[in-house]
């Protein structure tokens, strides 16, 4: 669970942390949920120390960072309702636009 681009593995941690997440319509890489801040900070700085980057942890915002202590227990166990349920029917979220400038016009006049 290296790659956060899907987002499962971070899904999965919220859930399991006792809070509701789910997908934006915004955004394909955005999420909604009603996590505090610091349980969503607590999840980073746990996959910050699971996988670490080649840069290490010693400026001064990074260090401050990663030097709290977690509130919560963080588990990224896969969570049965970490996968949307829209997304294992493979309905379409996202409308990919099929031509340029497609879409809605300038409202209509008239002369």
């Amino acid at each position: 669970m290296k790659d956060f681009n899907d987002f499962l593995g971070f899904r999965s941690a919220v859930l399991n942390a006792g809070y509701q997440v789910s997908l934006s319509h915004t955004s394909p890489t955005s999420l909604k949920t009603d996590a505090p801040p610091e349980v969503i900070w607590d999840i980073m700085r746990a996959w910050a120390n699971m996988f670490p980057g080649k840069k290490s942890f010693e400026l001064e915002p990074s260090k401050t960072i990663m030097s709290k202590e977690s509130s919560i227990q963080v588990s990224f166990k896969l969570h049965p309702d970490a996968e949307p349920k829209s997304r294992c029917n493979n309905l379409l979220r996202f409308q990919i636009n099929p031509a340029p400038n497609w879409g809605p016009k300038c409202r209509a006049t008239t002369r």
